[in-house]
């Protein structure tokens, strides 16, 4: 028999494994030189790679499984809903942590610049102005560029927040 598959029906449901004809496989070399040995001698060993791609196994494996233990395609499924169900979980909460770490960074951004702020004008009225307006001017200078950095970032794509 030259096919791969032991099967020799002709017509075959969507979900089996496909046929291949060996011979007609061969390179014209091979084949012309297995034809020309006696039909008793021929023992044709090849090795064929099949290749599936996608999320899910190609048809004829699940098939087979299900040959194999009746209701394990239908478990598989459900385990490949189960995991898919748990990837959304998880990313959904890697952008929620994500926020939430945005958001406390940008309160305590706020917090620091409004702390400077009162410290400048706390020690321009002490009669202190030139180390106020040094700390009043750099931390002007740091939200300034602070926020020109992070509007780089985004424009970037380093930042994806």
């Amino acid at each position: 028999m030259n096919s791969l598959s032991p099967q020799d029906s002709d017509s075959k449901p969507s979900g089996e494994r496909p046929e291949f004809d060996l011979l007609e496989a061969m390179p014209p070399e091979v084949k012309q030189a297995v034809e020309k040995l006696p039909e008793d001698s021929r023992s044709v060993v090849a090795q064929v790679f099949l290749r599936h791609s996608g999320s899910l196994p190609a048809p004829w494996i699940i098939k087979g499984y299900e040959e194999i233990i009746p209701g394990s395609a239908l478990r598989f499924l459900e385990m490949l809903e189960r995991q898919e169900k748990h990837r959304i979980e998880w990313e959904n909460k890697a952008r929620s942590d994500a926020s939430t770490i945005t958001s406390r960074g940008q309160w305590m951004g706020f917090s620091m610049f409004f702390a400077a702020i009162v410290a400048a004008v706390t020690l321009g009225i002490l009669d202190k102005p030139i180390v106020g307006s040094a700390i009043g001017v750099s931390s002007l200078l740091a939200a300034i560029v602070g926020r020109f950095d992070l509007r780089s970032r985004r424009e970037s794509g380093q930042d994806n927040d």
